[in-house]
């Protein structure tokens, strides 16, 4: 039987459980964790709370972080994931073995509470997605992932060669340092560069309000302190001249936002730092280096191929509740 979260605080309650669930779980990424998806809800949720819980004996077995929302200009009824949005990879949390009934326990739960929604939709599936058992689903997103061979050097043979030549003439003449932070304390200095890098191209960038800033700045913190968050700093002499907010759980290393100083634009701190992040996350034995949604060219010049994401979609008189292209 499922138990209805309800309420950020009962919620909250569970982190410990929560946390415990997805180190158990080899299908669960960083974004499915607490450390992500609570002050995500506490910075950027609105709408109710519908989260679904399965546990026995007081240890939770599968969860499902859901809320129920308005549509702007539109009187529709969705539920979607806590994180939707601005969260590359979301799914349900189940034991192994679990995942299967777990998932038909969600199901029947939204069949048998269908007068409280009109649609429900869950994006940013990974192919192996815990939740992609729920109905039918359909391409969503593309995220570019680089698979990590055991050492540096044959990752940078397998370069092209233009770039490879590239990469080496900007480390050898930016006179760069790099260094791996585990703690928030630059994460104010993120903000800044990655602000004035966008402004620099007259873009605003993804911290552009208050809200997202406090968001970003909170995550961090709970990251941090689960071991979880990985700053990568350039420095030129005693400048920051860029940073890349990252990630590392399941191994498996997260490339989420970068942040770097125009003025050294000539020297190509992006690349650099780029290459020291890779380099660094294959010398700490790590699977995948994970750069995320998005097709930018940059990313399959350091080998990413592409994953897809997926999405359910479900509405109420659909067969199997799967809508497939069903404009809603």
């Amino acid at each position: 039987m499922l138990q209805l979260i309800d309420s950020f605080e009962a919620l909250a309650a569970i982190e410990s459980g929560w946390r415990d669930l997805c180190d158990c779980c080899p299908r669960a990424t960083v974004f499915q964790r607490p450390e992500w998806l609570l002050p995500w809800w506490k910075h950027l949720g609105g709408g109710q709370i519908r989260a679904l819980a399965s546990s026995d004996n007081g240890r939770l077995r599968g969860l499902a972080p859901l809320f129920l929302h308005g549509m702007p200009g539109r009187e529709v009824r969705q539920i979607s994931f806590i994180g939707a949005g601005i969260t590359d990879y979301l799914d349900f949390i189940a034991q192994p073995g679990f995942e299967t009934e777990f998932t038909a326990a969600v199901r029947d739960w939204l069949n048998s509470h269908g007068s409280e929604w009109d649609i429900v939709n869950l994006e940013e599936l990974r192919p192996n997605a815990v939740a992609l058992s729920l109905a039918d689903s359909e391409r969503c997103s593309t995220c570019a992932v680089l698979k990590l061979p055991p050492c540096a050097g044959q990752w940078e043979s397998s370069l092209d060669k233009t770039h490879r030549r590239n990469v080496r003439h900007a480390r050898s003449q930016g006179e760069f340092r790099y260094e791996l932070s585990l703690d928030a304390s630059y994460f104010s200095d993120f903000i800044r560069l990655h602000e004035i890098s966008w402004r620099d191209r007259n873009q605003p960038g993804v911290l552009s309000t208050p809200e997202l800033q406090a968001f970003y700045s909170a995550a961090a913190r709970c990251l941090a302190a689960s071991h979880l968050l990985r700053m990568h700093l350039l420095w030129r002499g005693r400048t920051l001249a860029g940073v890349i907010f990252g990630m590392e759980y399941n191994g498996c290393g997260y490339a989420y936002l970068g942040g770097f100083d125009p003025e050294f634009r000539k020297h190509s701190p992006g690349t650099v730092l780029m290459w020291y992040a890779i380099t660094n996350a294959i010398s700490s034995a790590l699977r995948e280096w994970d750069l995320l949604r998005g097709a930018e060219s940059y990313k399959y010049l350091w080998g990413a191929k592409n994953r897809e994401n997926h999405k359910i979609l479900m509405a109420h008189g659909s067969p199997a509740y799967g809508c497939g292209n069903m404009n809603v």
